[in-house]
């Protein structure tokens, strides 16, 4: 996520705005509130307002995505925010123009084991100090206190020390012993909040709690802090959130120092540290650093002017390769790879495209723009042979764009590796009609287009090609 979005976001938010901040924040807002009324009652609807009004969507997108690589359910399935009589808030994914999607909706029965229901924390600036609280006002690692039990106890996960770390937490779990290896294992590997799991257990008022790890079952007793796995048929319990049963991600990326406090979403740090007001949002990924590449028995350093070599030897590489000769190495990987999909990059540069192909899917135009700005060869050729002007298709606003990259000499029907141009790639991926117009009035070839358009179900969205 851009500091940009963060920022502007946040501007709209604290202005009033709600719907503006969803908008800025890609999150589509399909809450019908007079509908909610008239099926459930003036109450509700007034309470899906008010948590509305409360909703920081940034912060939201920061921590949804998040939900799901633990479950078994898929990635397009809805996760809770919050229930009322009668529906539930849910958040979804959805893929469309200008690329990904967060859509709101209030609708019917939910997934317990999705969600961020009882992480209000997470979305809602009316409950950024729940973390804390739930923690006593102090997360292991995050300050100066001398390290203490809960310190021992994520240090023991740390070195796959599991049973240790769980009975230092208090629980008994002889009950374990019998358990299958695959489910020993995922217990091992699951950032399990220990120092708070028996009371979000508690919390549910049932003797027992259960935990769905991809199909393998936990039986947590919150009120004897005891462990079983499995478990017989009949009363099943209540299912616990993962969002809630795990350590949050970013205390984890804090505390290992793979990011700093002041790189998180500003209310994701507030929320983690009392009264830290420092953070501003990651770091920008534009980094057009030099870097060094093993060049036959040198190493070189490249940078945003090129390769140390003289234009002759890189023709000359290119045309033996072009020929049937060796995969070009060194400098001249580098240079030529960045043009052709069929050459391997070295790590640096691969990363560099992973990061923009990144960008352009979430559609944050100001990101590419400072990656050209910034001396970035715009002629790059992504492993499906996509071209920049594949790339932007997903812009809310490309037009910009796509004139520097047309006086950069882009082809506008370069075809990737499947066949597919901009435009037809446009059509079919989500692109934004914003973008597909654009690439029209620029010569795109629309040949072809209703098939294209009805395959993708926007028949009627895009007839105004039928002009071209």
């Amino acid at each position: 996520m851009p500091r940009w979005m963060i920022e502007a976001a946040t501007e709209r938010r604290l202005a009033g705005d709600w719907r503006g901040a969803c908008a800025v924040a890609n999150v589509e807002v399909d809450v019908d509130l007079s509908a909610i009324t008239r099926d459930h009652g003036r109450a509700v609807a007034e309470s899906v307002e008010d948590d509305l009004r409360h909703l920081a969507p940034d912060l939201l997108r920061w921590h949804v995505d998040r939900l799901v690589p633990r479950s078994t359910a898929p990635r397009r399935e809805p996760a809770m925010l919050c229930s009322y009589p009668g529906g539930h808030l849910k958040v979804a994914p959805r893929y469309g123009p200008p690329g990904p999607r967060l859509v709101l909706r209030f609708a019917g029965p939910a997934d317990p084991r999705l969600g961020l229901h009882a992480n209000r924390e997470r979305w809602d600036t009316r409950r950024i100090g729940d973390l804390l609280a739930r923690h006593g006002g102090r997360l292991p690692f995050l300050t100066s206190s001398p390290p203490g039990t809960a310190e021992e106890i994520i240090a023991l996960q740390d070195a796959g020390k599991w049973r240790k770390a769980w009975r230092l937490a208090g629980f008994d779990i002889d009950a374990l012993a019998d358990a299958n290896p695959v489910l020993r294992d995922r217990i091992r590997t699951t950032r399990f909040d220990l120092i708070t799991l028996a009371a979000t257990a508690r919390e549910l008022g049932r003797p027992e709690a259960l935990i769905d790890l991809n199909g393998e079952y936990l039986w947590i007793d919150g009120f004897r802090q005891r462990v079983r796995c499995g478990g017989e048929r009949g009363d099943i319990p209540p299912v616990l959130p993962m969002a809630r049963v795990e350590r949050p991600i970013d205390h984890d990326l804090v505390r290992l120092g793979k990011v700093s406090l002041d790189e998180l979403h500003p209310l994701a740090a507030a929320a983690m540290v009392a009264g830290h007001d420092g953070a501003v949002g990651p770091r920008p990924t534009v980094d057009m650093s030099p870097y060094t590449v093993r060049c036959g028995t040198e190493r070189h350093v490249v940078g945003p002017a090129g390769i140390p070599h003289l234009p002759e030897e890189i023709h000359r590489e290119r045309s033996l390769y072009a020929l049937g000769g060796p995969e070009p190495t060194g400098c001249f990987a580098a240079h030529i790879g960045w043009r052709d999909p069929s050459v391997t990059l070295p790590k640096v540069l691969r990363r560099r495209r992973s990061a923009l192909e990144e960008q352009a899917r979430h559609g944050d135009g100001p990101a590419l723009t400072a990656w050209l700005d910034a001396g970035l060869d715009p002629h790059l050729r992504t492993e499906q042979g996509r071209t920049m002007l594949h790339l932007i298709v997903w812009l809310p606003d490309p037009a910009p764009l796509l004139a520097r990259l047309l006086a950069a000499g882009l082809d506008v029907n370069a075809h990737d590796r499947y066949g597919d141009t901009p435009m037809r790639y446009a059509i079919t991926s989500g692109g934004s009609t914003a973008a597909i117009q654009a690439l029209a009035e620029a010569g795109g070839a629309t040949d072809g287009w209703q098939d294209a358009a009805e395959r993708a179900g926007r028949s009627a969205e895009l007839a105004f090609l039928n002009t071209r």
